[in-house]
């Protein structure tokens, strides 16, 4: 699946998003982050994994119909 457009984006607040979503997602192996950086949730992957995709989609999908986002693949996010 494909990350979706911004254009045919309803209005969301995207923090509040970020905020309900993000357990779930960081729960999946390869999400390494979550952000909203534009005003677009943006899924950060550690790798460029369809199986990982699919089941960020499911989560998307089962919490926010139709809600525009984006993968961004960023290898793993390491604590400084």
């Amino acid at each position: 699946m494909s990350s979706r457009s911004l254009a045919d984006a309803p209005e969301v607040d995207y923090v509040d998003m970020k905020e309900r979503l993000s357990p779930r997602l960081l729960a999946i192996d390869g999400v390494a982050g979550v952000g909203e950086p534009e005003g677009q949730l943006t899924i950060y992957l550690e790798e460029d994994s369809d199986l990982t995709k699919k089941q960020v989609a499911n989560v998307l999908q089962s919490e926010a119909v139709d809600l525009p986002f984006r993968y961004v693949v960023t290898g793993e996010f390491e604590a400084g």
